[in-house]
């Protein structure tokens, strides 16, 4: 056990509670649901803002290899990252970035809640 001085009450009550992480709960039971489309609804947005945050988050890298691809073969990482930084300052390496994440919240909210309905109706399945 993790904890010997934990009776194995104390550990079934924690393995039977939920985990929760951030937003996103993972409930252990099916009482513990509230709705099944308050459910669906928080994967969705759970989905839109995690593909927000990922993009936003590797935009510069992003803009970076854009500027490497298009520039031939003088074109090295240091140098790209001095002609992005001089065309506009630190936020020239996210231009572009709202179209991209445009793109991708619904992309990223059909893709988690697809998982999440697949996974319950694989569990759901007797055979």
């Amino acid at each position: 056990m993790l904890f010997p001085s934990m009776k194995v009450a104390e550990v079934l009550d924690i393995a039977t509670d939920d985990f929760v992480f951030g937003y996103y709960g993972i409930p252990k039971s099916e009482s513990s649901h509230k709705s099944s489309q308050a459910n669906a609804l928080n994967v969705f947005l759970s989905g839109g803002v995690a593909g927000l945050v990922s993009r936003t988050l590797t935009a510069p890298a992003d803009r970076i290899k854009m500027m490497m691809q298009s520039g031939g073969k003088d074109a090295q990482l240091g140098r790209v990252i001095k002609e992005v930084y001089a065309e506009g300052g630190i936020t020239a390496f996210w231009r572009g970035n709202g179209a991209n994440v445009i793109k991708i919240i619904p992309e990223s909210a059909a893709k988690f809640y697809c998982y999440e309905y697949l996974k319950k109706q694989i569990i759901a399945d007797p055979s």
